[in-house]
């Protein structure tokens, strides 16, 4: 009963005619990405990239975490159940997740941010060729449905294209 839609509000919250929402349940697979992708965006924001390239001055090598290492554990994190053996069905919040993340990648590698570090931004297309690599070799099982083929599919051609991409570099 808590995650259905509710015809009233509390005295407190100043709504007294009926205005329904679009839908009248909650929409538990867009808030599951609605944190994903907040999470994705602190992660990978320039100023967060800035702090990771600079800290291999600050402390010896391998007691910090580097841009390296964010990208690497985001790409396990990720598409880590696709690599070796066959894939089975994949969860809608996986799914979202996945095109999030490469949506993510391919925005870094093609369009970054101003104040990306040039360093974030060949990573991001490094991951994305491992990730086309990953995605070409991926064994369907036969308990795919089709909506997960369809969604590795995408995600392919996404990856594809992205690294296909005609991109004017500018001048610094």
């Amino acid at each position: 009963n808590s995650l259905t839609y509710q015809e009233w509000s509390p005295f407190s919250g100043g709504q007294w005619a009926y205005n329904p929402g679009p839908r009248h349940d909650v929409p538990v697979i867009e808030i599951a990405g609605g944190l994903q992708n907040r999470v994705l965006a602190q992660m990978f924001q320039p100023a967060m990239l800035q702090r990771l390239e600079a800290m291999p001055l600050k402390a010896a090598p391998g007691q910090t975490m580097n841009t390296a290492d964010l990208f690497d554990w985001a790409q396990r994190s990720v598409f880590g159940d696709l690599v070796g053996g066959s894939v089975g069905a994949l969860p809608a919040v996986r799914r979202n997740l996945q095109a999030s993340y490469t949506g993510m990648l391919i925005h870094l590698a093609i369009a970054p941010v101003l104040g990306t570090p040039a360093g974030a931004q060949a990573l991001a297309r490094a991951k994305l060729v491992d990730l086309g690599s990953t995605l070409r070799g991926v064994r369907v099982s036969g308990s795919m449905d089709e909506e997960s083929r369809a969604h590795l599919a995408m995600l392919q051609t996404r990856v594809s294209q992205a690294l296909n991409a005609q991109v004017v570099v500018p001048a610094k």
